[in-house]
């Protein structure tokens, strides 16, 4: 092992057997060595009288301990015989170890605190073969077992009580009965008990789950019963609550908040002790009949009866008793059970927001496409708000989303069924009325803004319930007489340009282009200035507009309505026979728009109607001569 390491001859069988010879001349090295430092002869007598305690030669060695090291020990002068590795491989004559050097001071280990500290949770010695154990399985049902085998590595085997075998950590088990199983005649004084450490004995496993059925069965049905009372007299009250009432009294704690005593909490009492207080002779004498009953029924002990009914019972009461380690429990004051269900009070209708949050959601998923809620119905303020921006953001992709986010994305999906992914993360927006397709992806992705800002939408209803004065009100030319044609795609909400014009003479004509005066609207200074500028202008996609102004403003304020007098800022300029412009001018101005029309309706109004649009008929010219010039 000096030269390569015991690693070395892992690979070879030959090899590990070496590597056994060897330790097993080590160990006779370490033996050979403390023989000869007492001054015996190395063979197997002196071997069986160095292990006498009553012998002279262990005696000598006794009083050649006081001695040096160098004066006791034969191979002092050798250091490689006389190292610590072979005059103390075993640990068991510490007389024999190599004095501790004088600078090196003695510290407690700071992990002997914890190695020698009682544990709080039950352990081997608690649960040897026959001994039956309960603990919660993983969907958190009670288990009654007995154990089979000692524990291997911190886990018992166990049968359970519906006959399956399985394997349960130490630190899971929360019930122990030492006694086992035991009988029914083990209460009789004259019929010997059954041994603590009996275990089913071979093919007697089904009836050892049968017996545990019938233990587990009753505890179950007795905790059901308890829950179903309703009854408010204390005669008639849960048996929980006698039992908590019971073990007040018996720890001297004050069991009502105007007392005047000082509420103490109750020493932690053991699971015998809480079956005292449940199956209480003189006050449930109609109970104790029936654990005796299932007792004689069962073939099993009656403490196992009355204990893991008791713990049953009792763990599902943690408002009135408190768990402390090894099955033990102390029941809680008056002051800490009220508390305590304010507490599960307050819980409970947490729980139940939040479940009506996501049932709003559940029902805007499942809405059909036209009843979907508009965007900005979840953008309330609430969790749901933050779970939403958190599915947003997780859509997105890396670079987007946090740590946080990506987890209450994934919980998000998880509840609702849907496969975990980008991808799944946007249809679920798109189902949810929130995004529309992926242009909303797209504009997410490149912080285009979709929503406009609280104080932006105040000012825009400010406006529209009261309309500010107009500034340009004195110069404002009135162009009402005019015929104005709006032409813009079909569905478009918001009108912001109109066209007409007039024959002049010499066969000039005078051009006019109308765009709506969003400044006789909206001032410098104001949200809603601030937010077109961030804008810039309105967006359109394939199933929208992104408008720069809200919508009630900008299609109902703003728009040039057809019929309707309008503030726009307007634009002429005069268009000679060759194409040329002459003179212009822009301003603002009062127009009325006649009649808005799409591009293919303009067409066949020119072609099906031709002498009735004369506005249409001399713009039409007017571009022919500005074609021709240019």
């Amino acid at each position: 092992s000096a030269r390569g390491g015991p690693g070395r001859f892992a690979g070879c069988r030959r090899e590990r057997s070496v590597l056994r010879v060897i330790h097993a001349y080590m160990h006779r090295a370490s033996a050979v060595a403390r023989l000869l430092s007492f001054g015996l002869r190395a063979h197997r007598q002196s071997v069986v009288t160095t292990t006498m305690p009553s012998s002279p030669p262990w005696a000598a060695a006794r009083a050649m301990s006081s001695a040096p090291w160098t004066a006791r020990s034969p191979f002092a002068a050798f250091g490689s015989l006389s190292s610590r590795r072979i005059s103390s491989v075993d640990g068991r004559c510490p007389e024999l170890r190599p004095a501790r050097r004088a600078n090196r001071t003695w510290r407690p280990s700071p992990n002997r605190r914890l190695a020698t500290a009682p544990r709080d949770y039950f352990g081997r010695d608690d649960t040897r073969i026959g001994s039956v154990v309960g603990y919660c399985a993983r969907d958190g049902r009670p288990v009654l077992a007995v154990v089979t085998a000692p524990a291997l590595r911190r886990r018992i085997p166990v049968l359970t009580h519906d006959g399956a075998v399985d394997a349960v950590e130490l630190k899971s088990v929360e019930f122990a009965a030492p006694r086992g199983m035991g009988s029914a005649i083990d209460d009789d004084p004259g019929v010997d008990p059954i041994p603590q450490s009996a275990a089913p004995a071979p093919g007697g496993a089904s009836d050892a789950s049968r017996r545990l059925a019938a233990v587990h069965a009753y505890a179950t049905r007795l905790t059901h019963e308890d829950e179903g009372s309703s009854a408010t007299d204390e005669d008639e009250s849960p048996l929980a609550e006698r039992a908590w009432r019971r073990a007040l009294a018996a720890g001297c704690v004050p069991d009502h908040p105007s007392s005047t005593a000082v509420p103490s909490a109750a020493a932690p009492m053991d699971v015998a002790s809480l079956a005292a207080h449940v199956f209480h002779g003189d006050e449930e004498p109609a109970l104790c009949e029936s654990s005796v009953s299932i007792a004689t029924e069962a073939n099993v002990g009656l403490d196992l009866v009355r204990c893991y009914a008791a713990h049953v019972l009792v763990s599902g009461e943690p408002g009135r008793f408190r768990r402390h380690g090894k099955g033990r429990f102390s029941p809680r004051t008056a002051r800490e059970v009220e508390s305590f269900a304010a507490d599960a009070a307050s819980q409970a209708a947490a729980d139940s927001e939040r479940e009506a949050a996501w049932a709003r959601v559940g029902e805007a998923i499942n809405a059909p496409p036209g009843s979907k809620p508009p965007p900005s119905h979840f953008l309330d303020g609430t969790v749901t708000q933050l779970r939403v921006e958190a599915l947003e953001a997780y859509a997105l992709g890396d670079g987007n989303r946090t740590s946080a986010q990506r987890a209450a994305a994934i919980d998000f999906l998880s509840r609702f069924g849907a496969k975990i992914g980008e991808r799944s993360a946007m249809d679920t927006l798109v189902a949810l009325g929130r995004w529309r397709g992926y242009e909303e992806l797209s504009f997410a992705r490149r912080d285009v803004p979709t929503a406009f800002p609280s104080d932006a939408l105040a000012h825009a209803a400010a406006i529209e319930a009261e309309a500010p004065p107009d500034v340009d009100c004195e110069i404002r030319k009135d162009l009402t007489r005019l015929r104005c044609y709006a032409i813009d795609g079909e569905g478009t909400v918001e009108v912001d340009d109109a066209v007409s014009a007039e024959a002049l003479p010499g066969g000039k004509i005078r051009v006019w282009v109308h765009v709506a005066d969003a400044t006789r609207w909206v001032g410098l200074g104001t949200p809603l200035e601030a937010e077109a500028e961030s804008r810039g202008a309105s967006g359109y996609h394939p199933r929208g507009v992104l408008p720069m102004f809200p919508l009630p403003v900008a299609a109902r304020l703003m728009s040039l309505t057809p019929g309707e007098p309008k503030c726009a800022v307007s634009v002429t300029a005069v268009i000679d026979e060759r194409g040329a412009t002459e003179e212009y001018w822009v301003g603002t101005s009062t127009i009325r728009v006649t009649r808005a029309a799409t591009e293919g309706e303009v067409i066949k109004m020119l072609a099906e109607e031709p002498g009735r649009h004369e506005g249409l008929e001399l713009l039409v010219e007017a571009a022919r001569r500005r074609r021709e010039l240019r």
